[in-house]
């Protein structure tokens, strides 16, 4: 898929973004990254708002715009640190639920089993 340039002007500043380019995003200034984030919450709010039923309610017209946005409290209020900090815990409970990977020496010790195994029967039949 061919990804094109995003120019994004933040408190009077152009920025060239690229989706294929994390170095890009990360040489952001940490001011101007949260207020993108900022917008893209709201933006990602106003795709969620739920569409009347046609038959229920007569349909607005599209030039009217509501007077306040429509924030969700938990993505309003969750900052970066409460991510970090969850990510981390998600990471904790993943890897609790791993099973270890087995060293050499119990895989070693499970081919001379099966070897010995096949030995005995080999000397019994």
């Amino acid at each position: 898929m061919d990804q094109s340039t995003i120019s994004i002007t933040i408190n009077g500043k152009t920025h060239q973004l690229r989706l294929d380019d994390p170095e890009g995003i990360k040489s952001l200034p940490w001011e101007d990254r949260k207020q993108l984030i900022k917008v893209l919450e709201v933006i990602h709010q106003a795709e969620h708002v739920k569409k009347p039923d046609s038959q229920a309610v007569t349909p607005i017209r599209p030039d009217i715009k509501p007077d306040k946005p429509v924030a969700n409290k938990k993505t309003a209020t969750a900052s970066s640190q409460d991510i970090d900090v969850l990510m981390s815990q998600l990471i904790i409970e993943d890897r609790k639920n791993q099973t270890p990977i087995p060293d050499r020496s119990v895989a070693i010790k499970w081919m001379l089993a099966i070897i010995l195994v096949i030995i005995v029967l080999s000397l019994l039949f």
